[in-house]
C-alpha cells in the first residue's frame, strides 16, 4: 500500500491563496465598488436644489469660450475646494454646431458639448487654479449610426493628450464589454485598457458598432448622471444601460497640478454634415465609504494588543501565628 502524503500547512495556504486570486470580481458587485478610494479632483455639473445648479456663461464659439462656475471639485488636505471650468474651441475645425442645437449647456449631470457632423475640434478646458489632486473626469454617450446599406452614418471618438490613464466599463466589472476602439496615436497600435500612454503622447477612444444593435441611436439611450453607471449593480441594470450606457465611455485620468488640458472630439460620419453631436462631458463620484467606528469592545481589544496585562495583585502576606 502507498503511504499517504504528507501534505504542510505551507502549501495548504498556498493553494488557499491561489484560488483566492483567481476567484473572479462578483458580476453584481456594484460598479463604483471597485474604484480605489483616493482623494481625487473631478468635474460636478448641474448638481444641486432646482434653479440653484452651477451656472455657466459665455459661448465655445467665442474667444472668451463657455466658463462653467464651480464645476471643478478639488482636494485639498482633505477638504474640497471648488473652482471654475472654462472651455475654449482652440483649434481644428471652426466650432459650428446644428443651428436648432444651443452651443453647449448642462444635459442633467453633464456638460453638453454639442459638435456639427463632419467636423473635429480641439477644445482646451482651464481650471481657475491648478489642481491639487490628480483628476479623473469621463466622455459618456460616444454613440455611431449606420446607414440601411451597412454604411457609416456618425461616428463619434475623442482624442486626449498627456493623460496618466484611463479606464471603461471593463475595468469596473467583467460583466459588460465596452464597445470602444482604442489607439495610442503614438503608434498607431491599439491600446490596451487601463495602460498608461507615455508622456506627451495622446490616444483616441472611437465608438464602434455593434452588429446586433439598432443602427440608429435615439436619445433614450443618453445617461443623465454618471450615477447611471458607477452607482448602478450590473445585475439590476435596465437593458438601456447595460446595452447602450456603460459601453461608451471612457474615464481620463490627469496627474495633480494640471491646470488645463487639451481634448479633441470628432464627430464623423457621411451624413453631409446635417445635425449636432452631443459629447457628455461628466464627474467620477466620490464613493469613499465611511469608516467603521468601533465598538467599545473593539476598543478594548484594540488598546490591548501589544500591550501586556498586568500582573495580578500579590497574595495577601500570612498572618502571624
Amino acid at each position: 500500500m502507498i503511504a499517504p502524503k504528507c501534505i504542510s500547512m505551507f502549501s495548504i495556504l498556498v493553494l488557499l491563496h491561489d484560488l483566492a486570486q483567481a476567484a473572479p470580481i462578483s458580476p453584481c458587485s456594484p460598479v463604483g465598488s471597485t474604484r480605489p478610494c483616493a482623494a481625487r479632483a473631478s468635474f460636478r455639473f448641474g448638481t444641486g436644489p432646482p434653479g440653484q445648479e452651477n451656472d455657466f456663461v459665455g459661448k465655445l464659439g467665442s474667444t472668451q469660450g463657455m466658463t462653467f462656475v464651480d464645476a471643478v471639485v478639488d482636494k485639498v488636505d482633505g477638504e474640497r475646494r471648488l473652482l471654475n471650468l472654462t472651455v475654449q474651441a482652440v483649434g481644428g475645425d471652426d466650432y459650428v454646431v446644428d443651428d436648432e442645437s444651443p452651443e453647449g449647456a448642462l444635459s442633467g449631470e453633464f456638460a453638453s458639448l454639442i459638435l456639427k457632423v463632419n467636423r473635429s475640434t480641439d477644445f482646451r478646458l482651464t481650471f481657475s487654479e491648478p489642481l491639487s489632486a490628480p483628476l479623473e473626469f469621463c466622455v459618456f454617450d460616444l454613440d455611431v449610426s449606420m446607414e440601411s446599406n451597412g454604411e457609416l452614418r456618425s461616428q463619434e471618438s475623442v482624442t486626449a493628450c498627456s493623460n496618466t490613464g484611463h479606464f471603461t466599463i471593463e475595468d469596473l466589472t467583467n460583466s459588460i464589454d465596452h464597445k470602444l476602439k482604442i489607439e495610442e496615436l503614438a503608434s498607431s497600435v491599439d491600446h490596451e485598457i487601463g495602460a498608461t500612454p507615455a508622456d506627451g503622447s495622446c490616444t483616441t477612444f472611437t465608438a464602434m458598432h455593434d452588429p446586433g444593435e439598432a443602427r440608429f441611436r435615439s436619445g433614450d439611450f443618453n445617461p443623465v448622471s454618471p450615477d447611471d453607471v458607477f452607482g448602478a449593480n450590473p445585475c439590476s441594470m435596465t437593458d438601456v444601460t447595460r446595452e447602450h450606457i456603460a459601453p461608451r465611455f471612457v474615464c481620463l485620468q490627469y496627474a495633480a497640478g494640471a491646470s488645463s488640458l487639451d481634448l479633441t472630439l470628432t464627430a464623423g460620419g457621411n451624413d453631409n454634415g446635417e445635425g449636432g453631436r452631443h459629447f457628455l462631458i461628466g464627474g467620477v463620484p466620490q464613493i469613499c465609504p465611511l469608516p467603521t467606528q468601533p465598538t467599545a469592545a473593539h476598543r478594548r481589544t484594540a488598546g490591548s494588543i501589544g500591550t501586556p496585562s498586568p500582573p495580578p495583585p500579590s497574595p495577601p502576606p500570612p498572618s502571624p501565628s
